[in-house]
């Protein structure tokens, strides 16, 4: 019974439509509701959490390029959805990154650049149908996409350099391994929501 539920669950997602349920704020005040709802309305915080720690914890992969995609990604969803009408419910796919991120800072396995990338589009495309506004006055929707874009960058990246600045100024195992434990509980809390909600 459970698997034609979880066909089911999946598949509305993936062809759903969006409600566009978030409103849009007139004026450049516009931006910071955009940013605040970005980086407070869940999955987003564990999404920009996880994939920060991830990339904190493997230094050598290198930022400026990753977050190039990030941004890419981001003009990616949003063009899917607002030119094109291509919507996947990004709830569930913002999930599943979030546990496979933080199974993966948690493992302490060295991430490869290619992963970094993969990980990267993937993020920046589901943050962008997350935020992507309702039809609109073409300034209302700039004001909302500028601050979803913001708010998104600024999540992962803020994630990014408090964990390479900790571990590069302390750098003991016990420090690591925190971060590591810290990980495991996200992607647990992450996985224990995507049960919850194909029950």
């Amino acid at each position: 019974m459970r698997l034609p539920r979880t066909l089911v669950t999946i598949t509305a997602s993936t062809f759903a439509f969006p409600a566009f349920a978030h409103g849009l704020t007139p004026g450049p005040i516009g931006i910071y509701f955009a940013a605040l709802h970005t980086l407070t309305e869940m999955p987003m915080p564990l999404v920009l959490i996880s994939v920060g720690l991830l990339l904190g914890l493997n230094k050598d992969v290198p930022i400026r390029q990753t977050w190039l995609f990030l941004i890419l990604g981001i003009a990616g969803g949003l063009t899917g959805i607002l030119a094109w009408r291509v919507y996947i419910h990004p709830i569930l796919p913002l999930l599943s990154l979030t546990v496979i991120a933080a199974l993966w800072a948690a493992s302490g396995v060295q991430l490869p650049r290619s992963a970094a990338t993969v990980i990267a589009v993937m993020t920046g495309y589901f943050a962008g149908v997350f935020f992507a506004p309702a039809p609109a006055l073409w300034s209302m929707q700039a004001y909302a996409i500028a601050g979803g874009a913001i708010g998104t960058c600024l999540g992962l990246l803020a994630t990014y350099f408090t964990v390479a600045l900790i571990t590069g100024r302390w750098n003991f195992f016990w420090i690591k391994l925190s971060l590591r434990i810290v990980a495991s509980w996200i992607a647990a809390i992450a996985a224990m929501v995507i049960a919850l909600s194909l029950q």
